[in-house]
């Protein structure tokens, strides 16, 4: 009789033929295996070389019979499947494909709602039933299971490769859902929920290192994350996009690129937990991308249209004394440049300015920021401070008068600053600061 360990060796050669498409011989190895567990009367072998649960096995052979369209005898497998191990989803699904194509259509849509309860998160059984309503002409029902399906991760080349679909390729409904924009939209959704999720991993964690990386939810989400963003490419047509030269490189020209496209890329760039992946940073530079860190991506790219991803960036550059500021300035001008309206953008560059001694220019832009927000402590110190450095004192005098009636906080920083001694000696400016 055949033992265990030679039953599992027969399970990984079966295995291996299967993926080389020998299907005939992966058939009969499987049936070898099956006699195993009837004669050794157990579930699972196991040997050297691993496990060989029945389930897995009788799943394989009715996988290798549809491969074969052998339908009645899969109906026989898949039976076998759901009568023994019934709370598998694939069971139901394997035995929905069977009975569907022995002819009995309604009896697999009952057969396939039963793996969807079972295992609601399952693309392929969605895919199942849309084949089915498909071929019972049903096909308002049959693209809402399409969308459901792409929405748990099938492909729009799955679907339209699909004959049993064929009645819905000419529905201008199912056209559009799997047009490449409504991918990309899918995809990106996804990928910003991925992202979100690892960020509150991250969260959780010790942020003085990078521990939480090798936490295998977080190891999960990213091996999740990668080829889709590999689809989300390929659906905006990356390789296509116009490039530029930037320095040694090859780099898309984001300017250049189709609406869909720079949403695309944007996106990307506003997903930072992904680029702690090697992988991703590998993909992103295959396709002309800056691979580096999303900050030198949104620099390099010249993604001024989003302000919030600058504003942390920047505080931080424009309060390290060691900061490159003439770096710096085409990043504070094209902020001001796409954010007109915004107050920190005035104030950051007329620090710049004041920083390099262009002392007018700086005054200007702390007014255009006050012009927007009366209250902005701030913009009021570094007008005052740029109008003391012009030598204006009476005008930097009124300034002060003017900021304390309307920014509150500015009390505390006029009686401490040293560079405005000068105008805490004056006394219309000490009766106010007592």
């Amino acid at each position: 009789m055949i033992t265990a360990q030679d039953a599992v060796t027969l399970f990984v050669r079966a295995t291996e033929a299967a993926d080389e498409g020998r299907d005939e011989e992966a058939l009969a190895l499987f049936a070898d295996v099956l006699a195993a567990h009837r004669d050794l009367d157990v579930d699972v072998l196991e040997g050297e070389e691993g496990e060989a649960p029945v389930f897995l096995t009788l799943a394989n052979v009715a996988i290798l019979q549809q491969r074969l369209e052998r339908w009645a005898a899969m109906v026989e497998t898949t039976r076998a499947l759901v009568t023994d191990h019934p709370t598998h989803g694939l069971s139901w699904r394997l035995h929905a494909c069977a009975v569907k194509h022995t002819s009995d259509l309604p009896a697999g849509l009952e057969v396939i709602d039963r793996a969807i309860a079972l295992e609601p998160t399952a693309a392929n059984s969605y895919h199942e039933r849309a084949c089915i309503l498909a071929q019972l002409g049903r096909v308002d029902e049959a693209i809402d299971a399409c969308e459901a399906a792409l929405a748990r991760g099938s492909t729009p080349e799955e679907l339209v490769g699909d004959d049993e679909l064929a009645p819905l390729f000419e529905q201008p409904a199912f056209l559009q859902l799997v047009a490449p924009e409504r991918e990309a939209r899918r995809l990106l959704e996804r990928l910003r929920a991925i992202d979100a999720e690892i960020n509150a991993i991250a969260a959780r964690s010790d942020h003085s290192d990078a521990r939480w990386l090798a936490q295998e939810d977080v190891i999960g989400h990213m091996d999740e994350a990668l080829p889709l963003v590999e689809r989300l490419l390929a659906a905006v047509d990356m390789s296509t996009a116009p490039r530029r030269e930037h320095r040694e490189h090859r780099r898309v020209d984001l300017a250049a690129c189709t609406p869909l496209q720079r949403e695309a890329v944007h996106a990307l760039v506003g997903c930072p937990r992904l680029w702690h992946a090697i992988p991703f940073l590998l993909l992103l530079g295959e396709h002309d991308l800056p691979s580096t860190s999303a900050h030198d991506a949104r620099l390099e790219l010249h993604m001024f249209d989003e302000l919030e991803p600058w504003r942390d960036p920047l505080r931080r550059a424009l309060a390290d004394p060691e900061a490159d500021l003439e770096a710096l300035r085409p990043i504070c001008d094209a902020l001001v440049e796409h954010h007109p309206g915004d107050a920190e953008v005035w104030m950051n560059r007329g620090l710049l300015r004041l920083w390099t001694d262009e002392r007018a220019a700086a005054l200007d832009d702390f007014e255009r920021a006050l012009e927007r927000a009366p209250q902005l402590t701030a913009a009021h110190a570094n007008r005052i401070l740029a109008l003391v450095a012009l030598a204006r004192l009476d005008e930097a005098a009124a300034a002060l008068q003017r900021g304390l009636a309307q920014a509150p906080g500015l009390r505390e920083w006029a009686a401490n600053e040293e560079a405005i001694a000068a105008l805490r000696a004056r006394p219309e400016i000490a009766a106010l600061l007592s």
